[in-house]
């Protein structure tokens, strides 16, 4: 299965929510644009954002709400989170579990896309619910090169 098949999949599912992670340098960026290019979603680069767009709080004591609540994006039907490696890795492993968790139970409006370098803690397999057809939610983009 490619990329941009398991991302319409998942557009169908109840829990649309998922992250895409992998080693630095692998084609994360390239294959999730051109996957969301073409099926209308939208990218952001969330260091691109934040440094153009200073969030009213201060990056270093934002919280996995409020991040959520920054971006407020609800129209779009996929939104795909990139380069948010800076903001994930300062969080305490309950803050990291506490943005997995959002993500898993997400249940309408847009589907969010986290991209994240590879973490331990990604490699649980509880936390994030499978789809409906028992496929992770948590993967690794190896599994789609």
């Amino acid at each position: 299965m490619d990329l941009e098949e398991y991302m319409k999949m998942q557009l169908a599912e109840r829990y649309r929510c998922f992250i895409l992670c992998g080693a630095g340098l692998t084609g994360k960026t390239k294959l999730v644009k051109k996957a969301i290019g073409s099926m209308g979603g939208k990218y952001i680069d969330v260091l691109e954002q934040f440094s153009e767009n200073p969030p009213a709080v201060s990056i270093d004591t934002m919280r996995p709400e409020q991040f959520f609540k920054q971006f407020g994006l609800e129209e779009e039907k996929m939104i795909v989170f990139d380069n948010i490696d800076f903001l994930f890795s300062l969080w305490t492993e309950n803050q990291q579990r506490e943005f997995i968790r959002k993500l898993d139970m997400k249940s309408n409006g847009s589907s969010f896309v986290a991209v994240l370098h590879n973490y331990k803690l990604l490699e649980e397999t509880d936390l994030m619910k499978n789809n409906s057809k028992g496929q992770k939610r948590i993967v690794n983009i190896a599994d789609f090169v």
